[in-house]
């Protein structure tokens, strides 16, 4: 089983035939991993998503701890808990980060805090958090680590180790090893109504594949709805919803910018000037990841616009910290726009279940993620051993190794490299980006190869499409250049002049009509004008 759009529709019509115990709505990191822990316990799941893998939230990089505040030792210590499995899961995915929380006088009380005060811990915890976690800074000491930083009237720093992971490596992660535990996943397919049977419980949903508009039924016996803060929009498709409460949301915007015109050596978090609302500055590679979130003018009206007036007011307290940031729209490299709940669940997180039996999920910090997904499978388990006296096995997630590979920590070439034509550079990154996937790579150097002289691009860019098409479901080109500007593997010269042999060879690799090759001609266009800046 590969993860692939090859044969698409021949796939979704097996699908279609087939009947599964658990249907999963959303391909992000909740769906992922309660995906993983239904095809762990051996439940029939399918996962359908109605975008591309890994899109929004799941899309954006990320700190476990930083910038959650943790209300109760409780949760603090599941917390740190889950941290150090992180590291047990993904590997090659969790970077070390030292973050510097600024605290300026006059400062707004942000809604997050990065790390919980003395009192609230255990004589324990006070020695393995405050010692090993946070150091207060001086003044001297802030401006060794960041020479740049405007130091007037700063109240305080402190020095917070956590750890960051890009999501979106996370999440294809996560699919695909559901996928190696027997889980169906398929991408680009819109849920559009549910059916149900003679006692008006859910049995199945009305899927729209977006690629040809082609309607679909898929039976299921337990439906979960994991697509997040958007849960409201499925659950208002069910003629038997409960009144679904009222959730405030925010919009959380994620922006990269070259590391030039934001000089940060390392990441910081400080509060705006006007809503007090934390901004995360994280420099990764040649860029500056830049994080924070705003308040909705209109709670009903959900746009994916990045406004001159949100702009105005980051740059506004950028630079106040940085007066030597050069910012402007123009040189906006790319940005990324979500929604979130300021309503935090933690631990378990939060579930909701209509009177016709569909399971919404608001997600939970991503610190949470492997408890909430244990807590969703675990419910539905308890249900079939009730109802139908099926017996499913217990989780296995706190041991089970995502994207690893033993040679990458050892920082040795692997074997089937040692005759190819690659760098040393572009190994290593590959094996750092995919861990245990990379002998999949190796497969593809020699026919990358041969296809050379039919589609004359970059040989390292035409590995990278035939791994994407293979293994990770990429059938949009612009999703594979989203994918590809974030990963930022290797410069590969003007990605214009490259456009149209990678559209010829997406073209006959999944078969597009006429039609589809023109319309994916003209969003490349699109693409290339709203990222000019990286040409």
């Amino acid at each position: 089983m590969t993860l692939s759009n090859c044969n698409r529709i021949e796939m979704i019509r097996r699908l279609a035939s087939q009947s599964f115990d658990v249907i999963i709505i959303g391909g992000g990191v909740t769906g992922a991993s309660i995906a993983v822990e239904a095809g762990l316990r051996g439940m029939r799941t399918l996962l359908v998503e109605r975008h591309d893998y890994a899109s929004e939230r799941s899309g954006q990089f990320s700190p476990l701890l930083a910038n959650h505040f943790f209300s109760s030792k409780k949760e603090w210590k599941q917390a740190v808990a889950e941290r150090k499995l992180f590291e047990t899961n993904f590997p090659l995915l969790v970077d070390e980060a030292d973050y510097i929380n600024l605290n300026y006088v006059g400062d707004k009380q942000s809604q997050h805090g990065p790390y919980m005060s003395k009192k609230q811990l255990s004589p324990s915890q006070q020695r393995s958090f405050l010692v090993k976690r946070a150091q207060r800074l001086s003044e001297k000491n802030v401006q060794a680590y960041l020479p740049e930083l405007n130091t007037k009237q700063l109240k305080s720093a402190q020095l917070i180790k956590d750890v960051h992971i890009d999501q979106a490596k996370m999440t294809m992660g996560l699919i695909r090893k559901a996928q190696q535990h027997g889980v169906e996943t398929v991408n680009y397919m819109k849920v559009t109504g549910f059916n149900y049977n003679a006692d008006n419980l859910i049995n199945g949903v009305v899927i729209e594949e977006q690629l040809t508009g082609e309607q679909y039924y898929f039976q299921g016996q337990k439906i979960i709805n994991a697509t997040g803060i958007y849960s409201t929009d499925l659950q208002q498709l069910d003629m038997k919803k409960k009144q679904a409460p009222i959730r405030d949301r925010v919009k959380r915007l994620q922006l990269i910018v070259r590391s030039e015109d934001l000089p940060i050596p390392h990441p910081i978090l400080f509060p705006a000037i006007d809503s007090g609302q934390l901004i995360e500055l994280f420099p990764y590679r040649k860029w500056v990841l830049i994080t924070t979130t705003v308040a909705l003018a209109d709670e009903e009206q959900l746009d994916y616009l990045f406004s001159f007036e949100e702009f105005e007011g980051l740059s506004k307290s950028i630079y106040a910290v940085n007066d030597k940031a050069k910012l402007t729209l123009e040189r906006v490299v790319d940005f990324n726009i979500s929604y979130q709940s300021t309503s935090a669940y933690f631990g378990e997180g939060e579930l909701e279940r209509s009177l016709s039996g569909l399971i919404s999920s608001t997600g939970v910090p991503l610190i949470f993620y492997r408890v909430h997904a244990n807590h969703v499978v675990n419910l539905i388990a308890q249900e079939f051993k009730k109802k139908q006296l099926i017996l499913y096995s217990r989780s296995e997630t706190r041991k089970l190794v995502i994207l690893d590979d033993h040679a990458v920590r050892a920082n040795k070439r692997p074997e089937s490299f040692n005759h190819t034509w690659l760098n040393d550079e572009f190994i290593r990154q590959v094996c750092n980006r995919e861990g245990d996937q990379t002998d999949l790579i190796t497969e593809l150097l020699q026919e990358a190869e041969q296809l050379q002289s039919k589609y004359p691009m970059a040989k390292s860019l035409l590995i990278e499409l035939l791994f994407a098409i293979r293994y990770e479901s990429v059938y949009k080109p612009s999703d594979f250049l989203v994918r590809y500007l974030r990963l930022s593997i290797l410069e590969i010269g003007n990605i214009a002049e490259q456009i149209p042999y990678m559209l010829s060879f997406l073209s006959d690799q999944l078969s597009w009509s006429k039609e589809e090759r023109s319309y994916y001609e003209r969003e490349c266009r699109m693409w290339l004008i709203k990222n000019q800046v990286l040409l």
